[in-house]
């Protein structure tokens, strides 16, 4: 405790210490949590969109799915040139935000980042599951019927 102040925690006392409340009070912290969403919704979605930037949560999604910043994002689509890594063409799918980034293709077994792809490349490479036989074969079963 420091002098004239009920309580003093650094924040990892302080996130434990709210831990074991809610550990110990479970339903009622709930709740009592539930309550005031509730009666401060307004309130959190003014401050939600007010604090909303772009930019930050791809940077938080990029680090966390990719291990990747916003910058190398960037970097990897300007040496692109804004361009599908596969089929050299800009992106077209849109989303409710308008048209959609290019997807970081990545190798699922090792993590590996190998590009940027646009929607429709990232879906086809995708359901070819990163198996070059079954690809080939559906090649060959394309070309029979062209």
């Amino acid at each position: 405790r420091t002098a004239g102040l009920r309580h003093s925690r650094c924040k990892a006392c302080a996130a434990r210490h709210a831990r074991d409340v809610r550990l110990r009070d479970g339903e009622k912290a709930r709740a009592r949590d539930r309550a005031y969403h509730h009666a401060n919704k307004e309130r959190r979605n003014e401050i939600r969109k007010k604090n909303y930037d772009p930019r930050r949560t791809k940077d938080a999604r990029l680090r966390q799915l990719y291990g990747i910043t916003i910058e190398d994002y960037d970097r990897m689509h300007e040496a692109q040139g804004g361009l599908c890594a596969a089929c050299e063409q800009p992106e077209t799918a849109v989303n409710q935000h308008g048209v959609k980034s290019l997807a970081v293709d990545h190798c699922h077994r090792t993590g590996q980042i190998r590009g940027l792809l646009c929607a429709s490349c990232n879906l086809a490479i995708g359901h070819m599951r990163e198996d070059l036989e079954l690809t080939r074969r559906r090649f060959a079963y394309l070309g029979t019927h062209l």
